[in-house]
């Protein structure tokens, strides 16, 4: 018995804007050092806020800094993933993020040799030195690598003709 209300059947093909669509790029090998590197600051920021609960909780350090920690280890951990999914947006907020460190990095060195009066006597901590240099070095990595070899997995590919 034929049914008039069943639909029509039709060979329906996928046009090549979808087939593009369903296969995924492959993230390059330079992105994944990049997330890995961003990985190994966020690990050594949270070390940094572990290590400054002590004196937080003495009353010997102020807790801005540890909030600061905290802080700068959930905006990287939100960059890493949206950075790992390719969006651009993130791969750019983490060059902005990056570049008003290390401008605020060499305001506090400026001012630390060249802006307090002589009556105070400012001596580095060396064994600071590392913990802010290694970050950054991460850091300045991570943009080359993203901005670098790394820059065509975040364009959007272009539209296929149909």
């Amino acid at each position: 018995m034929h049914n008039p209300y069943t639909p029509p059947k039709a060979n329906v093909s996928v046009s090549a804007r979808e087939a593009g669509a369903a296969i995924p790029r492959a993230r390059p090998a330079a992105v994944n050092i990049a997330l890995f590197l961003i990985g190994v600051a966020i690990l050594l920021s949270l070390i940094g806020v572990v290590s400054a609960v002590g004196p937080v909780s003495a009353g010997e350090a102020p807790a801005l800094g540890l909030v600061m920690g905290v802080l700068k280890a959930v905006i990287h951990t939100v960059l890493c993933v949206f950075i790992a999914r390719g969006r651009n947006w993130a791969r750019i907020g983490f060059l902005v993020i990056w570049v008003v460190a290390l401008f605020s990095v060499g305001a506090w060195i400026y001012t630390a040799l060249y802006l307090l009066p002589e009556q105070i006597g400012y001596v580095p901590s060396w064994e600071s030195v590392p913990w802010i240099a290694i970050p950054h070095a991460l850091s300045l990595t991570v943009v080359i690598l993203l901005f670098g070899p790394g820059r065509e997995w975040f364009r959007r590919p272009a539209p296929l003709p149909e």
